[in-house]
């Protein structure tokens, strides 16, 4: 057993030698190798430090290109932000000018518009005022012209049935026939050169012209009065005129055929009757009372 031990160790020892001489063998030929390695690739390694450094180089110029780039582009959208700021900023204004003027034309029309309407609602009362005074005008020459008309149908009603360039005044004789009472006055209040006789049956009156002038009686009126009755009015005619000393007859209605031609017919004159109290009035075209007579029938 002994002998195997030591045989083992031997073995093995020599094993342990043979071993580190290999090592030391490998050690130096990595070496050797290694040196060769480093001399062989010593340019391509350089060569490929340098394209290295040229890489990070251009790495780094790029990058600072792209920095100028990116500064630049920057700057650019600043200015354009700038640009466009101050252009909506003037477009702003110009719209608040805008917008200031249109409110000013408004205000200005707003103005306008309620002149206009005053001036409008003025002349609708100047309107309807006029309307007014031309309703109030057309009455009064309505009633104008009714009076007018009224006034022409009495001056047709007293006109004798002859035409009026032959009408002459009648004298006494021609004036009432035989027979006829007429009757004087009680009571006169003027004499301007007239004289009214009155019948006393109620048929008619005579007006006399007892001045030495002949008296043109155109548009004069003579009223009469009976008693307290509302008092009835004669418009002689324009030509009419009154010779000097000579009197008209002015006969009531239903005098009948004792008309003659040269009587004045008075439709609104009424008989009248014992009792009666006349009231003569006689005025001139300028309404001046030329006589005036108060009679009271026996």
């Amino acid at each position: 057993m002994f002998v195997i031990a030591v045989v083992l160790f031997v073995w093995k020892w020599r094993q342990n030698i043979n071993e580190t001489k290999r090592n030391r063998l490998d050690q130096v030929d990595e070496g050797e190798g290694g040196q060769l390695m480093t001399s062989e690739t010593a340019p391509v390694k350089d060569l490929e430090r340098q394209e290295e450094k040229s890489k990070q180089g251009g790495e780094a110029e790029g990058e600072e290109e792209q920095k100028k780039e990116k500064q630049r582009r920057e700057e650019e959208q600043k200015k354009e932000k700038q640009r466009r700021e101050e252009e909506l900023k003037k477009e702003r204004t110009k719209i608040k000018e805008v917008h200031l003027l249109l409110m000013k034309e408004v205000e200005q029309k707003q103005t306008e518009l309620w002149k206009k309407e005053k001036e409008l609602k003025e002349a609708q009362r100047q309107l309807e005022t006029q309307r007014t005074e031309n309703r109030q005008l057309r009455t009064e020459l309505q009633e104008e012209k009714t009076r007018r008309e009224g006034a022409e149908r009495e001056v047709e009603d007293t006109d004798p049935q002859s035409d009026s360039s032959e009408f002459h005044l009648a004298s006494e004789s021609q004036a009432g026939g035989p027979g006829e009472p007429l009757h004087t006055p009680h009571t006169q209040t003027s004499d301007s050169g007239f004289d009214i006789e009155v019948d006393q049956h109620g048929k008619y009156f005579r007006l006399r012209n007892t001045s030495a002038q002949d008296k043109q009686l155109g548009l004069w009126e003579l009223y009469l009065q009976v008693n307290t009755k509302q008092p009835i009015k004669f418009t002689f005619k324009q030509s009419f005129i009154l010779q000097a000393g000579e009197s008209v007859r002015m006969c009531a209605r239903g005098y009948g055929s004792n008309y003659s031609n040269t009587d004045l017919k008075w439709n609104h004159l009424k008989p009248w009757s014992s009792g009666d109290r006349l009231q003569f009035s006689l005025y001139s075209n300028t309404r001046e009372i030329q006589h005036e007579l108060c009679v009271t029938i026996p």
